[in-house]
C-alpha cells in the first residue's frame, strides 16, 4: 500500500498475518498506534535492513528469500525484561551503597556550606510514557537563576553557576539526590537522560519517534551521555537512545555504568 494509514484495515482484509517494510520512511508514521494495533491482533511487523540500518549493529536479524529483515514492536522492552532491569537498580543499589552513601554525605556538607539553603533544586522533567515527576539535583546555581523568563539550557561556563561548584558539576555529583528517583521508581540509573516537558513537546514536533525514548524509565546516564557530550545535538542523542533501547540487556547496562564512572573520573564535558 502506499503509506501506512488505516494499515490495519488493510491487512483485515486481507487476512495477512504479516507486514514487511520495504521503506523506512514509513517508520515515522507507524509508531506506536498502527503498530500496536497489529500486535495485539497477532500480526507481524517486519523491517528490510538496509546497508545503512546494518551500522547500527542490530541484532536478531532474520531472513526472508534472501533479504535481512529486523522484527518491529511497538514496546521496546517485554514485561520480563522491564522487571529485570527494575531489579538491577535495586541489587545496584544496594551493593553500592557503601561508596554511595558516604560520597552523598560529603557532597551534602559540602553544597550547604558553599551554596547554603536550598540544597536540592527540584524540577519537573517527563518520565515514563511522558508523564511528569519531580527531578531532584543539588542546587549548583544561584536562586532565581531562571526567574527572568523561561527555561534556559545551562552551558559549560555558565555565569549562573556558584563560584566552587563547577566541579560538582564536572563530577556528576549533583545528580547523586537522583538515586531517590530511582528508588521510587521514578527513574532507573541507566537509561535515556529526562527531558522537560517543554523540552519534550518541540523535539517531538521536530523529531520523529522521539517519544519512543520514553516507553522505559529515564536513567541517570545513558548511552547518549557516554558517547555523547553535554551539548551533542537532539537528534543525535535520540539515536544513542533508540539504538541502547533495542539493543538492551544487563550486560549492556552494566558497561554504560563501567564507561560513566570513567567519564566521572576524567570528568569530560
Amino acid at each position: 500500500c502506499p503509506s501506512v494509514d488505516g494499515i490495519d484495515k488493510h491487512v483485515e482484509a486481507l487476512h495477512a498475518t504479516d507486514v514487511l517494510l520495504l521503506d523506512g520512511r514509513y517508520l515515522e508514521h507507524l509508531y506506536a498506534g498502527p503498530l500496536a494495533r497489529l500486535e495485539q491482533t497477532g500480526v507481524a511487523t517486519l523491517q528490510v535492513v538496509s546497508a545503512h540500518d546494518s551500522l547500527l549493529g542490530l541484532r536478531s536479524i532474520g531472513e526472508i528469500g534472501g533479504i535481512p529483515y529486523v522484527s518491529l514492536s511497538s514496546h521496546v522492552l517485554r514485561p520480563s525484561q522491564a522487571r529485570l532491569k527494575r531489579w538491577m537498580d535495586l541489587v545496584i543499589l544496594t551493593l553500592t551503597a557503601p561508596l554511595t552513601v558516604p560520597v552523598l554525605a560529603f557532597t551534602t556538607a559540602y553544597v550547604a556550606v558553599v551554596v547554603g539553603r536550598p540544597l536540592l533544586f527540584v524540577q519537573l522533567r517527563a518520565g515514563k510514557g511522558g508523564k511528569p515527576f519531580r527531578m531532584l539535583k543539588f542546587r549548583s546555581m544561584r536562586l532565581g537563576a531562571e526567574a527572568e523568563g523561561d527555561p534556559v539550557q545551562a552551558t559549560v561556563d555558565d555565569p549562573r553557576i556558584v563560584r566552587g561548584m563547577g566541579w560538582i558539576r564536572q563530577t556528576r555529583f549533583d545528580e547523586l539526590p537522583q538515586l531517590w528517583n530511582v528508588l521510587r521508581g521514578e527513574m532507573s540509573i541507566v537509561g535515556p537522560r529526562p527531558e522537560r516537558p517543554e523540552e519534550l513537546r518541540a523535539y517531538e514536533l521536530q523529531i520523529p519517534g522521539y517519544g519512543r525514548r520514553h516507553q522505559v524509565p529515564p536513567g541517570i546516564t545513558g548511552l547518549a551521555q557516554v558517547y555523547g557530550h553535554y551539548h551533542t545535538d537532539p537528534e543525535y542523542k535520540l539515536g544513542h537512545d533508540l539504538h541502547y533501547l533495542a539493543n538492551w540487556s544487563p550486560v549492556l547496562d552494566l558497561q554504560i555504568i563501567a564507561r560513566t564512572a570513567w567519564v566521572v573520573i576524567s570528568r569530560r564535558a
